[in-house]
């Protein structure tokens, strides 16, 4: 994100076991939780408006999202 662009503070509700998840990976990538979650954000905007483009996601083994399956258990 370029330093001079403007943030906003917003507010998820995250299941437990996604929470302590995204805890383990930040701590293994040596990133803070908050840092991690950006990162990821901007890689899933990216990756939907590439697809929307035509073009391809940045990470094709990732299985798209859905929102009618369960999430798996940390």
């Amino acid at each position: 994100m370029p330093e001079s662009a403007m943030t906003v503070t917003t507010s998820l509700k995250l299941p437990n076991a996604l929470k302590a998840t995204i805890a383990q990976l930040a701590a293994l990538e040596a990133k803070t939780v908050h840092a991690l979650m950006v990162a990821a954000l901007q890689t899933a905007m990216d990756d939907v408006l590439a697809r929307a483009q035509g073009g391809k996601p940045s990470a094709p083994n990732v299985v798209p999202f859905d929102p009618s399956r369960p999430m798996r258990k940390a």
